[in-house]
């Protein structure tokens, strides 16, 4: 009776059934991870447009009341509180700055792409955004 449990069933098919449910649990661990990595954009959020030939593409979708300040090519192009369910867009601009009171009540997609400025975000942050290929064409 070697090799085999007291309830009669094999021990290798035991091992077996655990290493399978180990993959599930693996696969599904993956799954979640992707999706949790994966841009919001991806995942039924606002689909922003890649970069213009001329240069960027900045989208800005408001969540909550905040103060927003954007400048585009040197010149301010939007000073004022904003409302939950604002979009903005810039298109074909060489530089943007965009300074908000607090980062987490806005969504910023830089050519295609979901920025979260890192450490706090209930502290007020300067964004720069630059088209550094410019130089290079």
């Amino acid at each position: 009776m070697s090799g085999q449990t007291p309830r009669g069933g094999s021990l290798s098919l035991m091992r077996g059934v655990g290493f399978v449910s180990v993959v599930v649990w693996g696969l599904a661990a993956l799954v979640y991870v992707s999706q949790w990595m994966t841009p919001a954009a991806d995942q039924g959020g606002s689909v922003a447009t890649p970069a213009t030939p001329s240069g960027q593409f900045l989208a800005v979708e408001v969540r909550r009341n905040t103060v927003l300040r954007v400048t585009a090519d040197g010149a301010v192009v939007v000073d004022r509180r904003v409302e939950p369910g604002e979009q903005l867009e810039w298109k074909g601009v060489r530089s943007l700055i965009v300074e908000g009171a607090a980062p987490e009540a806005l969504r910023i997609e830089w050519n295609g792409q979901r920025v979260v400025p890192l450490g706090r975000q209930d502290e007020p942050r300067r964004l720069v955004f630059v088209d550094d290929a410019e130089g290079l064409r």
